[in-house]
C-alpha cells in the first residue's frame, strides 16, 4: 500500500488556522483550503501524478488497508486514516490503517484534525495519529462555518496514481482536498456545489464569481462560488489556464475548452479563459444592417461590435453550454462562452 509523506509545519498550519478562524458563520471560500485549484482539464483517472513511495508493508503493526472495502481489518478494528512515524523520523507518512475502535465520531459531528495531537495511539517505538471520524468519513472543513472542522464523507478523486476513483453518491458533489496545499488520495472528502448561475454577476456576491468544473468522468458539469483572482495570477481572456486555479479568470469568464469539444478531447491549448455570455441575447443593431452571424458593424476599439447584444469581443460568438451534450444539473438559466 503506497503511503505518502506530510511535514510537521504543514500540520501545524491546519492546526493554526482550526483555532484561529473558528466562529465566522459565513460560507468558506472553496478556494482556500478546499478543491477550488483544480483545473477543468479533463483526464480519466488513471493518475498523472508519480505514485508515492511505499512505506508501510502489510506486516506493520498498523497494517494498511482499504477503508471503501469491507472487512478489511481484524475483528475490533476500522480502517483508519493514520499518521505515523519512527521515533528517529523528522516526517509523518499518512496512509489508510487498521486500528482498534476508539470513541469515533460520526457524520457531521465536530471534530479536530488527529484530534489536536492529544490522544495518540499506543505503539512501540512508533508516534501514531489517527483521524477521529470513523470509517468513510474523515475529518475535514465545514463549508458552512469557517473554520469548523466536521466527520465528512470520503471520495477519492481518481487524480493519484494506483488510486481508483470513488465518486461522490450526488452528481452535485465534488471530491476537495483538506490540505489544499499538500494534496494526498488519503485526505479526500465530497463537497457539495453552489449550483450558482455563471451568466449571473451577482451570483455569488461581492468578490466572488461563479465558475464551472467538470464533474466525475466529465458527463456533467458542476458550478461553484469562488473568490475573483487577485491581481497577480489573474489571467486575461483568450489566454490559457488549463493548468491553473479554475478561478484565474476574471469574474465573469471561465477556464474552459470549446463547447461543442468533449472534455476529453481538449488540449492544453484549447482550454483558455474565455467570458460568459447570454446565447438568447437580441442583435439591436440596425435591421438594414448586414446581419450576418447576427454581428452589427461598429467600433472596433470597443472589441464588441455595436448591435451584439451578447457582448463576445472581436470575432467571437456566444455557443450555448446546452450544445455541449453535458449535464448541466442545478445550473439556472441560458448561458454560453464566447470562442
Amino acid at each position: 500500500m503506497a503511503s505518502s509523506r506530510i511535514s510537521l509545519w504543514i500540520l501545524a498550519a491546519l492546526l493554526t488556522c482550526v483555532a484561529a478562524c473558528s466562529g465566522d458563520k459565513e460560507r468558506k471560500d472553496l478556494d482556500a483550503g478546499m478543491d477550488g485549484g483544480e483545473p477543468p482539464v479533463s483526464g480519466d483517472g488513471d493518475g498523472d501524478r508519480p505514485t508515492f513511495e511505499a512505506g508501510v508493508q502489510s506486516t506493520d503493526a498498523v497494517p494498511p488497508c482499504d477503508p471503501f472495502e469491507p472487512d478489511q481489518c481484524a475483528a475490533g478494528q476500522e480502517c483508519d486514516v493514520v499518521l505515523r512515524r519512527s521515533t528517529r523520523d523528522e516526517n509523518f507518512d499518512i496512509y489508510t490503517g487498521c486500528v482498534d475502535l476508539r470513541n469515533e465520531r460520526g457524520l457531521g459531528d465536530p471534530c479536530l484534525p488527529w484530534n489536536d495531537f492529544d490522544t495518540p495511539y499506543d505503539v512501540t517505538n512508533l508516534e501514531v495519529h489517527t483521524d477521529p471520524c470513523e470509517q468513510g468519513l474523515v475529518c475535514a472543513p465545514d463549508a458552512d462555518v469557517r473554520g469548523l472542522f466536521t466527520c465528512q464523507v470520503s471520495c477519492q478523486s481518481g487524480r493519484f496514481q494506483g488510486f481508483p476513483r470513488r465518486s461522490c453518491d450526488s452528481a452535485l458533489e465534488f471530491c476537495a482536498q483538506v490540505l489544499a496545499s499538500n494534496p494526498t488520495p488519503y485526505l479526500e472528502y465530497c463537497v457539495e456545489t453552489d449550483g450558482c448561475n455563471p451568466a449571473d454577476p451577482d451570483a455569488c456576491g461581492a468578490g466572488r464569481s461563479c465558475y464551472l468544473r467538470s464533474t466525475f468522468g466529465n458527463e456533467g458539469v458542476q458550478s461553484l462560488c469562488l473568490s475573483a483572482p487577485t491581481e497577480e495570477i489573474l489571467i486575461d481572456d483568450g489566454e490559457p489556464c488549463g493548468s491553473s486555479a479554475i478561478n484565474s479568470c476574471g469574474a465573469g469568464s471561465l477556464c474552459w475548452g470549446p463547447v461543442r469539444v468533449p472534455p476529453r478531447s481538449w488540449t492544453s491549448a484549447d482550454v483558455l479563459c474565455r467570458p460568459v455570455c447570454d446565447p438568447t441575447a437580441v442583435d439591436e443593431g440596425d435591421p438594414d444592417d448586414d446581419d450576418d452571424a447576427g454581428m452589427g458593424t461598429g467600433d472596433d476599439d470597443a472589441g464588441t461590435a455595436v448591435g451584439d447584444s451578447d457582448g463576445c469581443p472581436g470575432d467571437t460568438k456566444c455557443v450555448p453550454f446546452s450544445e455541449s451534450g453535458l449535464t448541466l444539473g442545478t445550473i439556472d438559466g441560458a448561458f454560453g462562452q464566447c470562442e
